[in-house]
């Protein structure tokens, strides 16, 4: 049986976006080189709706707020040691001010490791999904590549 017969299936390539979105390096590689191998075509939808915590801040300020604003400080914080200064605004747009500071004491008094950043990571692009799936985050919007709304039965 080919590894991605599981996911032929009304819903199942969602589910493999996010099985494969939630995967961490070696794995996430190892996986997508398998679908590559059985199908071509899937592997390159997958990778143009894969999301990233990369690409999620490449987003507008807003839309990067509608996710982190929803998280708890630490996760914020910690993602933050593992972002570029420059992503760190976009990540406190539209915090109240006491959220900003409990925000901004993580990243100076807390070292995390680098499985606690990936796990920020992946908490970040959780909730992005949630928010999509939800309707409260319109990333046919916002960046129309990643959205999984557009995307039908296998």
């Amino acid at each position: 049986m080919s590894m991605l017969a599981r996911f032929k299936k009304p819903g199942g390539f969602i589910q493999l976006v996010n099985l494969i979105e939630t995967c961490t390096g070696a794995k996430k590689e190892q996986l997508l080189k398998a679908v590559e191998s059985e199908n071509p075509a899937w592997a390159h939808l997958l990778k143009e709706k894969m999301l990233t915590v990369e690409r999620i801040f490449k987003w507008p300020p807003e839309a990067v707020a509608e996710i982190t604003t929803r998280l708890p400080e630490r996760i914020v914080g910690i993602a933050l040691h593992g972002l570029k200064e420059e992503d760190k605004g976009k990540a406190l747009f539209s915090m109240t001010h006491m959220k900003v500071r409990a925000v901004e004491e993580i990243i100076n008094g807390y070292k995390p490791n680098p499985g606690e950043i990936q796990a920020a990571f992946l908490k970040i692009i959780t909730k992005a999904r949630e928010l999509e799936k939800g309707g409260e985050l319109r990333l046919d919007k916002i960046d129309p590549g990643s959205s999984l709304q557009d995307v039908k039965a296998a």
